[in-house]
């Protein structure tokens, strides 16, 4: 076979809300785009602080990852996005949506 390798949907980008913000034409806080998922259902608040995503929300690629915790040694679990669909799905609600 000449197939050298298979894609895989592990080698997707995973980012935080504030990141993909920052990819966002124009930019967008991730304070608005945090509103902006709750109200569409892609994701709900955690009591402790933070963010789950929901069914809905992991058909657009959010996932709870393990994260470094800073100042301190373990890990904790903080939602990203997989920046392919969540950035795209954004823009065109951007483009269609008026401000929060």
């Amino acid at each position: 076979m000449d197939i050298k390798h298979l894609p895989s949907s592990d080698n997707d980008e995973y980012l935080t809300i504030t990141q993909i913000g920052e990819r966002l034409n124009p930019p967008q806080r991730a304070r608005f785009l945090n509103k902006l998922l709750l109200k569409r259902g892609l994701q709900v608040s955690k009591v402790s602080g933070g963010y789950i995503p929901t069914p809905k929300g992991e058909e657009y690629g959010g996932k709870m990852c393990d994260v470094p915790m800073q100042h301190v040694e373990g890990s904790t679990q903080q939602l990203k996005w997989n920046s392919n669909l969540l950035v795209s799905f954004l823009q065109n609600e951007l483009i269609n949506t008026p401000r929060l």
